[in-house]
Protein backbone atom coordinates (compact mmCIF):
# COMPACT_ATOMS: atom_id res chain seq x y z
CA UNK A 1 0.00 0.00 0.00
CA UNK A 2 1.47 3.26 -1.00
CA UNK A 3 2.13 5.69 1.78
CA UNK A 4 0.19 9.01 1.96
CA UNK A 5 2.18 12.46 1.99
CA UNK A 6 3.66 12.90 5.83
CA UNK A 7 1.84 16.36 5.94
CA UNK A 8 -1.40 14.84 5.54
CA UNK A 9 -3.44 15.71 8.76
CA UNK A 10 -4.80 12.61 8.93
CA UNK A 11 -1.64 11.12 9.09
CA UNK A 12 -0.28 13.39 11.54
CA UNK A 13 -2.94 12.23 13.57
CA UNK A 14 -2.04 8.49 13.18
CA UNK A 15 1.17 9.70 14.53
CA UNK A 16 -0.11 10.98 17.43
CA UNK A 17 -2.26 8.03 18.25
CA UNK A 18 1.02 5.37 18.13
CA UNK A 19 3.03 7.98 20.29
CA UNK A 20 0.12 8.73 22.71
CA UNK A 21 -1.67 4.84 22.96
CA UNK A 22 1.10 2.23 21.33
CA UNK A 23 3.48 0.18 23.19
CA UNK A 24 6.46 2.14 22.57
CA UNK A 25 9.84 -0.57 21.18
CA UNK A 26 12.23 1.05 23.65
CA UNK A 27 10.62 0.80 26.94
CA UNK A 28 13.29 2.90 28.80
CA UNK A 29 11.85 6.17 26.82
CA UNK A 30 7.77 5.79 26.84
CA UNK A 31 5.78 8.52 25.40
CA UNK A 32 4.16 11.00 28.25
CA UNK A 33 1.17 9.39 30.08
CA UNK A 34 -0.84 12.28 29.27
CA UNK A 35 -0.98 15.67 27.29
CA UNK A 36 0.24 18.64 29.12
CA UNK A 37 -2.59 21.05 30.48
CA UNK A 38 -2.81 24.21 28.33
CA UNK A 39 -2.41 26.80 31.05
CA UNK A 40 -0.34 24.65 33.61
CA UNK A 41 2.28 22.39 31.79
CA UNK A 42 2.62 20.39 35.26
CA UNK A 43 -1.09 19.29 35.45
CA UNK A 44 -2.59 16.18 32.77
CA UNK A 45 -5.61 17.09 30.65
CA UNK A 46 -6.34 13.94 28.60
CA UNK A 47 -5.87 11.07 30.02
CA UNK A 48 -5.00 7.69 28.15
CA UNK A 49 -7.87 5.48 27.05
CA UNK A 50 -7.55 2.04 28.56
CA UNK A 51 -8.32 -0.76 26.11
CA UNK A 52 -10.56 -3.47 26.27
CA UNK A 53 -8.92 -5.86 28.68
CA UNK A 54 -7.67 -3.64 30.56
CA UNK A 55 -3.87 -2.40 28.96
CA UNK A 56 -3.34 0.87 29.45
CA UNK A 57 -1.31 0.94 25.98
CA UNK A 58 -2.71 -0.31 22.43
CA UNK A 59 -1.58 -3.26 20.98
CA UNK A 60 -1.16 -2.22 17.48
CA UNK A 61 0.35 0.48 15.71
CA UNK A 62 -1.08 1.76 12.92
CA UNK A 63 0.04 2.35 9.63
CA UNK A 64 0.69 5.29 7.85
CA UNK A 65 -1.67 4.57 4.55
CA UNK A 66 -4.33 3.99 2.97
CA UNK A 67 -5.57 1.47 5.38
CA UNK A 68 -4.49 2.70 8.55
CA UNK A 69 -6.52 6.25 7.49
CA UNK A 70 -9.65 3.56 7.01
CA UNK A 71 -8.94 2.14 10.61
CA UNK A 72 -8.08 5.17 12.60
CA UNK A 73 -11.60 6.95 10.71
CA UNK A 74 -13.47 4.13 11.86
CA UNK A 75 -12.02 3.58 15.43
CA UNK A 76 -14.61 2.47 18.02
CA UNK A 77 -13.82 5.42 20.66
CA UNK A 78 -14.11 8.70 19.31
CA UNK A 79 -12.54 10.04 21.90
CA UNK A 80 -9.07 8.19 21.18
CA UNK A 81 -9.14 10.39 18.01
CA UNK A 82 -10.23 13.57 20.06
CA UNK A 83 -7.37 12.57 22.68
CA UNK A 84 -5.17 12.97 19.19
CA UNK A 85 -6.49 16.02 17.72
CA UNK A 86 -5.82 17.81 21.30
CA UNK A 87 -1.93 16.07 20.50
CA UNK A 88 -1.33 17.35 17.55
CA UNK A 89 -2.78 20.88 18.51
CA UNK A 90 -0.92 21.49 21.52
CA UNK A 91 1.96 20.50 19.27
CA UNK A 92 1.45 22.98 16.06
CA UNK A 93 0.62 25.79 19.41
CA UNK A 94 3.69 25.38 21.01
CA UNK A 95 5.69 24.24 18.11
CA UNK A 96 6.92 20.79 19.79
CA UNK A 97 8.84 17.92 17.94
CA UNK A 98 7.09 15.33 20.05
CA UNK A 99 8.25 11.50 19.42
CA UNK A 100 5.21 11.31 17.01
CA UNK A 101 6.65 14.43 14.72
CA UNK A 102 10.12 14.44 14.34
CA UNK A 103 10.15 17.24 11.35
CA UNK A 104 10.00 20.85 11.39
CA UNK A 105 7.63 21.04 8.90
CA UNK A 106 3.81 20.99 10.10
CA UNK A 107 0.62 20.69 7.51
CA UNK A 108 0.24 24.04 6.18
CA UNK A 109 -3.04 24.87 7.81
CA UNK A 110 -4.28 27.75 6.71
CA UNK A 111 -8.23 29.01 6.68
CA UNK A 112 -8.52 29.28 2.65
CA UNK A 113 -8.44 25.38 2.20
CA UNK A 114 -11.28 25.23 4.52
CA UNK A 115 -13.25 27.62 2.47
CA UNK A 116 -12.11 26.10 -0.70
CA UNK A 117 -13.14 22.72 0.63
CA UNK A 118 -16.56 24.00 2.33
CA UNK A 119 -17.72 26.67 -0.94
CA UNK A 120 -17.85 22.97 -2.73
CA UNK A 121 -21.30 22.22 -0.94
CA UNK A 122 -19.36 19.13 0.30
CA UNK A 123 -20.57 19.31 4.32
CA UNK A 124 -24.46 20.02 3.43
CA UNK A 125 -23.80 16.51 1.33
CA UNK A 126 -22.22 14.43 3.97
CA UNK A 127 -24.81 16.22 6.60
CA UNK A 128 -27.43 14.73 3.97
CA UNK A 129 -26.00 11.51 3.70
CA UNK A 130 -24.99 11.03 7.60
CA UNK A 131 -28.54 11.80 8.45
CA UNK A 132 -30.30 9.55 5.58
CA UNK A 133 -28.67 6.42 7.19
CA UNK A 134 -29.02 7.76 11.02
CA UNK A 135 -33.04 8.02 10.21
CA UNK A 136 -33.84 5.48 7.55
CA UNK A 137 -32.80 3.07 5.05
CA UNK A 138 -33.08 5.12 2.42
CA UNK A 139 -29.44 3.91 1.70
CA UNK A 140 -29.45 0.62 2.65
CA UNK A 141 -27.71 -0.57 6.10
CA UNK A 142 -24.73 1.03 7.03
CA UNK A 143 -21.32 -1.14 7.46
CA UNK A 144 -19.19 -1.34 10.53
CA UNK A 145 -16.72 0.69 8.71
CA UNK A 146 -20.10 3.43 7.90
CA UNK A 147 -21.56 3.18 11.47
CA UNK A 148 -18.09 3.92 13.14
CA UNK A 149 -16.91 6.58 10.95
CA UNK A 150 -20.81 8.33 11.37
CA UNK A 151 -20.71 7.98 15.33
CA UNK A 152 -17.41 9.39 15.25
CA UNK A 153 -18.09 12.36 12.83
CA UNK A 154 -20.95 13.28 14.89
CA UNK A 155 -19.56 13.12 18.18
CA UNK A 156 -16.53 15.21 17.09
CA UNK A 157 -18.05 17.94 14.45
CA UNK A 158 -21.34 18.04 15.92
CA UNK A 159 -21.68 18.25 19.27
CA UNK A 160 -21.17 21.44 21.51
CA UNK A 161 -17.68 21.21 23.29
CA UNK A 162 -15.41 23.60 24.91
CA UNK A 163 -11.91 22.45 24.85
CA UNK A 164 -9.17 24.88 25.31
CA UNK A 165 -7.30 25.56 22.41
CA UNK A 166 -8.17 23.29 19.43
CA UNK A 167 -11.99 23.13 19.91
CA UNK A 168 -14.94 26.26 18.92
CA UNK A 169 -16.38 27.58 21.19
CA UNK A 170 -20.42 28.24 20.97
CA UNK A 171 -21.88 30.45 23.94
CA UNK A 172 -25.19 32.82 23.51
CA UNK A 173 -22.49 35.62 21.82
CA UNK A 174 -21.64 33.24 19.32
CA UNK A 175 -24.40 30.71 18.97
CA UNK A 176 -23.41 29.60 15.23
CA UNK A 177 -20.45 27.55 13.45
CA UNK A 178 -21.70 28.42 10.46
CA UNK A 179 -22.09 31.98 10.83
CA UNK A 180 -18.30 32.25 12.57
CA UNK A 181 -16.33 30.45 9.87
CA UNK A 182 -18.43 32.80 7.41
CA UNK A 183 -17.54 35.74 9.30
CA UNK A 184 -13.67 34.73 9.37
CA UNK A 185 -13.76 34.05 5.72
CA UNK A 186 -15.25 37.31 5.21
CA UNK A 187 -12.84 39.19 7.33
CA UNK A 188 -10.08 37.63 5.91
CA UNK A 189 -10.68 37.14 2.31
CA UNK A 190 -13.50 39.74 1.82
CA UNK A 191 -15.25 36.02 0.41
CA UNK A 192 -18.52 34.95 0.73
CA UNK A 193 -19.54 30.90 0.78
CA UNK A 194 -21.69 30.46 -2.90
CA UNK A 195 -24.56 28.18 -1.05
CA UNK A 196 -27.16 28.46 2.07
CA UNK A 197 -28.42 25.96 4.50
CA UNK A 198 -29.63 22.99 3.19
CA UNK A 199 -33.25 24.40 1.74
CA UNK A 200 -30.62 27.21 0.39
CA UNK A 201 -31.80 29.96 2.50
CA UNK A 202 -29.19 32.48 3.46
CA UNK A 203 -27.10 32.24 6.39
CA UNK A 204 -27.32 35.17 8.61
CA UNK A 205 -23.64 36.16 9.62
CA UNK A 206 -21.53 39.71 11.09
CA UNK A 207 -19.95 41.13 8.05
CA UNK A 208 -17.28 43.18 9.45
CA UNK A 209 -16.74 46.73 8.37
CA UNK A 210 -13.29 46.53 8.59
CA UNK A 211 -12.46 43.13 6.12
CA UNK A 212 -9.91 42.23 3.55
CA UNK A 213 -11.88 43.41 0.54
CA UNK A 214 -9.18 43.58 -1.47
CA UNK A 215 -7.92 40.00 -1.59
CA UNK A 216 -9.19 38.88 -5.19
CA UNK A 217 -8.54 41.13 -6.97
CA UNK A 218 -5.03 41.50 -5.71
CA UNK A 219 -4.79 37.75 -6.00
CA UNK A 220 -5.74 37.92 -9.54
CA UNK A 221 -3.23 40.36 -10.37
CA UNK A 222 -0.69 38.75 -8.85
CA UNK A 223 -1.52 35.24 -10.84
CA UNK A 224 -1.77 37.43 -14.19
CA UNK A 225 1.84 39.06 -14.14
CA UNK A 226 3.15 35.56 -12.70
CA UNK A 227 1.58 34.06 -15.75
CA UNK A 228 2.89 36.73 -18.17
CA UNK A 229 6.53 35.92 -16.77
CA UNK A 230 5.85 32.37 -17.87
CA UNK A 231 5.14 33.09 -21.40
CA UNK A 232 7.94 35.43 -21.68
CA UNK A 233 10.09 32.56 -20.22
CA UNK A 234 9.24 30.38 -22.97
CA UNK A 235 8.93 32.59 -25.55
CA UNK A 236 12.80 33.35 -26.44
CA UNK A 237 13.17 33.91 -29.81
CA UNK A 238 10.67 36.80 -29.56
CA UNK A 239 11.46 40.16 -27.85
CA UNK A 240 11.64 40.29 -24.41
CA UNK A 241 8.80 41.81 -22.46
CA UNK A 242 10.03 41.47 -18.73
CA UNK A 243 7.21 41.16 -15.96
CA UNK A 244 6.49 44.92 -14.34
CA UNK A 245 8.64 44.24 -11.56
CA UNK A 246 7.45 47.72 -10.52
CA UNK A 247 4.11 46.80 -10.50
CA UNK A 248 4.95 42.98 -8.37
CA UNK A 249 6.56 45.35 -5.68
CA UNK A 250 3.26 47.41 -5.48
CA UNK A 251 1.22 43.92 -5.25
CA UNK A 252 3.28 43.07 -2.15
CA UNK A 253 2.30 46.38 -0.38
Amino acid sequence: MAPIPNLSPTIQLIKAYNTLYVKPDNTTNPPSPSLPNYSNTNGPVIKRWTFPGGTVLGPNKIDENEVGVTHFISMPDPEVIENCIGFHWYDLMNRIKHSHNNEERFPPYHLIYAYLIENSRIIPIFERVMLKYMTGEDLGHASPFTAHWIRNTQSLFYKELNIPGFRPLLSSLLPSLDANRRNAYYRLFGLELSHGNQDNSPVPFVKSAHANLNFVPLLENLLREIWQGIINQKTPAEPIQPTSWPWLILLDC
